[in-house]
This record gives structure tokens, C-alpha cells and sequence, in this order.
């Protein structure tokens, strides 16, 4: 085995693209620290909040991950516990997940008295037994405010009339 430094070893634990990638955003990072007066390797988490903040602003939420893993990145590489595993950092970064996600929230209607008729009249124009037992758990559920999960388990020995 050639001879390596520790440096080469910890480099080789990642792909060069991905350096490249992090050398980048660790030297944007070092460019917004330095009108701040703020050494980029002992920095508050309060500073890297602010600057993912403005970051999150122009890019999108996959360029503020890399960030993020640059900045650790280069902190574990110099042996130092790094400001984004701070609690806040983490909780900014799930609020952020959430407030960027492309995913939009379809928040379900509730069930009402006419749909449940309707769905009934409609599973007893089929006078199969599954037919039959899915209105029994539908309107048992209903009546009990339970989830379909729970209704799902219910089975007649569980009911007493």
C-alpha cells in the first residue's frame, strides 16, 4: 500500500465529485463568514442557521442539504464537533424539509352521515358477505369515531351487543 497521509485517507472516504461539490460550498460558506468577523471553523450554529436561511431562499432544498454536509463535512475533518448537529440546525432543516416539499398536502374530507349512506346503498347493491361486512365496519367505525386501521381489526366476537 502506497504511503498516505490521514488527510488522503479521510478525502478517499468520498467520491471526488462530491469534494469538489463540498470545497465549493465550504469556500461560499468562508466568503459569507468573512464580513461577519467570523472564523467558518468555530462558527455559532445561530450563524449557520442564517446562512441556510438566506441560502434556502435562492436554491433549492437538495443544494441546502449539501450545504449542510459540506459545512459538517469540513468541521469533522478538522476534528471538531460541528455547529449543524446543534438541535436547532436540525429543527430548522425539518421545518425547511417541510415548508419546500413539492408534495402537496391533501388533507382527506371527513367522512358525513350522506356519504356513509351513500357508500352503504352502494356496497348493498352486491349482497356478498365482504360487501356486506365492509358497511357493518363502516358504520361501526363511524359510530365509534375509529380509524379504518382499527376497524379492520374488529371482528364480531370483539362486539357485544
Amino acid at each position: 500500500m502506497e504511503n498516505h497521509t490521514v488527510q488522503s485517507i479521510i478525502d478517499a472516504s468520498l467520491n471526488e465529485k462530491t469534494l469538489e461539490q463540498y470545497r465549493r460550498s465550504w469556500y461560499q460558506w468562508k466568503v459569507y463568514c468573512h464580513p461577519l468577523h467570523v472564523n467558518p471553523a468555530a462558527a455559532d450554529p445561530e450563524v449557520v442557521l442564517d446562512y441556510l436561511r438566506q441560502c434556502s431562499q435562492t436554491v433549492g432544498l437538495s443544494r441546502v442539504y449539501l450545504i449542510l454536509s459540506a459545512i459538517t463535512f469540513h468541521y469533522r475533518r478538522l476534528g471538531k464537533v460541528s455547529p449543524c448537529d446543534h438541535i436547532r440546525v436540525k429543527l430548522f432543516m425539518r421545518g425547511l424539509k417541510r415548508l419546500k416539499s413539492k408534495i402537496p398536502v391533501h388533507r382527506a374530507k371527513p367522512l358525513t352521515v350522506a356519504i356513509l349512506k351513500k357508500v352503504v346503498a352502494h356496497l348493498a347493491i352486491d349482497e356478498s358477505l365482504v360487501s356486506w361486512r365492509t358497511a357493518w365496519r363502516m358504520c361501526v367505525g363511524f359510530a365509534c369515531f375509529l380509524r379504518w386501521d382499527d376497524m379492520k381489526r374488529l371482528k364480531v366476537t370483539i362486539v357485544k351487543l
